[in-house]
């Protein structure tokens, strides 16, 4: 009890600030003069292929760099699945891996969302996870309970495991991390919206469509 607590009280503090990071330690931190523009060309092009819902060469495209234990990112996944439902084709959302250091089962849980995805299960898989981090994220033995979801996902639970300690899986996050490193991710969420980064108080779902608005007008 002592420690659910304890966690619940972390998960209000991300719901209100986003997570932050010391993963950014070896790199510069963000300032005003940051060209992100050229830094996202540059960057390390991530899994490959990437997760992404929506129109495959759409005009505005948001990246989100997310860790499965951070109460922000759950706390914010209704909203893009919100902006999804909106704006269908319109937009495409590509989902990033990006665990914590403090967060001790966010790697684990990216393995679990990645394993599910080599069975055409990656999305369900996230949902399973951000809906349920509360528990999952409480408990010592998480690996099973991600074998439970995967179970109730009607995948092969064997598969899942096996794939869950595969290196192709772990090389998936790894990529993932790597691109966030090299855009300066400091913090989860951290959304990209065509290259430029989305400040944390414009997530919300009509400030974050006031600018998607924005960069669709520009297409036109």
């Amino acid at each position: 009890m002592k420690k659910a607590a304890i966690f619940l009280a972390i998960a209000s503090f991300c719901v209100l600030a986003s997570c932050s990071s010391s993963q950014q330690s070896a790199s510069k931190s963000r300032n005003a003069s940051t060209n992100y523009e050229e830094l996202y060309v540059k960057a390390p092009a991530g899994a490959i292929p990437a997760h992404f819902k929506g129109g495959q060469n759409a005009s505005v495209v948001i990246e989100e760099f997310a860790d499965f234990q951070c109460g922000a990112c759950a706390a914010v996944n209704p909203t893009v699945k919100e902006l999804q439902a909106t704006y269908g084709s319109r937009i495409k959302i590509i989902f990033r891996n990006y665990p914590l250091p403090m967060h001790s089962k966010a790697f684990d849980a990216a393995l679990a969302a990645e394993a599910a995805g080599l069975q055409g299960k990656f999305w369900e898989m996230q949902n399973l996870l951000f809906t349920n981090q509360n528990f999952w994220a409480t408990e010592p033995d998480h690996k099973k309970i991600f074998e439970s979801y995967a179970e109730k996902l009607g995948l092969d639970v064997e598969k899942f495991k096996n794939d869950m300690s595969s290196p192709q899986t772990k090389s998936r996050v790894q990529e993932d991390i790597k691109r966030g490193m090299a855009l300066r991710v400091q913090s989860t969420p951290t959304f990209f919206l065509n290259g430029k980064p989305v400040p944390y108080e414009q997530t919300e779902f009509t400030r974050f469509k006031a600018l998607i608005d924005a960069e669709l007008s520009k297409s036109k």
